[in-house]
C-alpha cells in the first residue's frame, strides 16, 4: 500500500514487512499532516494524500487506515474490530461439527428449562426468536478483554492480537506512539507487528539519527526538507510533485 501526500516527494510505503515511520520535524507541517489522515478527506485534505494498493487501485481512506491519534486510548471497540468478532465465532462454530451440535443441544435444554418455569403461571409462553450463537454472544456481551492494570506494551500485543484474530485489512497509523515506548520494547513492538504481518505507520513529531531494525523512514526537517532512511539495502521510492499549492510540501535532495 502506497500512502502519497501531494507536498511530499516520497511515497508511505506501508506493508506487513516492515514499519513506515514518517518523522517530521516542522511542527505545524506535522500537525497538518495527522489532521488530515484524520480527516478520512483524501484530495479533500488540507494537506491532500492519495491511497493505493498493490494492484495500482485507488483506496478509500477510511477502508484503508485505522488513525488511532491518541496511542494511550487504542480503538478497542472500533467496529473494524468489535464488527467482526461474533461473525468470526460464528464462524469457528460453523466449522467444528461437534461444538455446533454441543451448542446447539444446550441452547434447546436452557429454553426446555425456562418453558418449564412458566408452568408455574397462567399464560401461554414461548420463545419467538430462533436461538444462535451470535444472538447469545450479544446478550451475553462477549468482547475482547484487556487489563488497565497490564503494562501498557502487553496492551499493544494484545491489541495486535485483536486486529490480527479480526483478519483487519486497514493498515494501523499511530500519532506519536514512540513518546510511550522506551526503544527495547518499540523493537517488541515492531517484532510482535512483523511476526504477524500487520502493516503499521507511525506519525512521529521527532526526528531520531539512525534508523531502527526492519524501520523505513521518510524524515522531514525544520526547513522541510526531506530524505529517506531504511534499515533495508533498498526502497522503492515515487516520483511525485517536489510543492504542494499551500506551500508547505517538502523538498528532497
Amino acid at each position: 500500500m502506497r500512502l502519497v501526500f501531494s507536498g511530499l516527494s516520497h511515497a508511505a510505503l506501508i506493508s506487513g514487512d516492515h514499519i513506515e515511520v514518517i518523522e517530521v520535524g516542522n511542527r505545524h507541517l506535522y500537525t497538518r499532516l495527522c489532521r488530515s489522515l484524520l480527516s478520512e478527506l483524501g484530495e479533500d485534505a488540507i494537506e491532500p494524500f492519495t491511497i493505493w494498493d498493490d494492484e495500482e487501485q485507488e483506496l478509500r481512506p477510511g477502508a484503508a487506515l485505522l488513525v488511532i491519534s491518541d496511542p494511550l486510548n487504542l480503538p478497542w471497540g472500533c467496529s473494524d474490530l468489535t464488527g467482526q468478532l461474533h461473525d468470526h465465532i460464528q464462524n469457528l462454530l460453523m466449522e467444528d461439527e461437534d461444538s455446533r451440535m454441543r451448542f446447539e443441544a444446550m441452547g434447546r435444554e436452557l429454553q426446555s428449562l425456562i418453558l418449564c418455569l412458566t408452568h408455574q403461571i397462567n399464560g401461554c409462553y414461548q420463545f419467538d426468536i430462533e436461538w444462535d450463537v451470535k444472538r447469545y454472544l450479544k446478550a451475553f456481551g462477549c468482547a475482547v478483554q484487556h487489563d488497565q492494570s497490564a503494562t501498557y506494551l502487553d496492551n499493544l500485543h494484545r491489541f495486535l492480537d485483536f486486529a490480527y484474530d479480526m483478519r483487519l485489512k486497514k493498515a494501523l497509523v499511530f500519532f506519536g506512539l514512540k513518546l510511550y515506548l522506551s526503544e527495547k520494547e518499540l523493537l517488541e513492538f515492531y517484532h510482535h507487528a512483523l511476526f504477524l504481518k500487520i502493516s503499521v505507520l507511525l506519525m512521529e513529531p521527532e526526528i531520531e539519527q539512525g534508523c531502527g531494525i526492519q524501520e523505513s523512514k521518510i524524515v522531514i526537517d525544520q526547513q522541510l526538507l526531506e530524505s529517506l532512511k531504511s534499515s533495508q539495502t533498498e526502497r522503492p521510492s515515487s516520483l511525485q510533485g517536489r510543492f504542494c499549492s499551500n506551500g508547505f510540501g517538502a523538498v528532497s535532495f
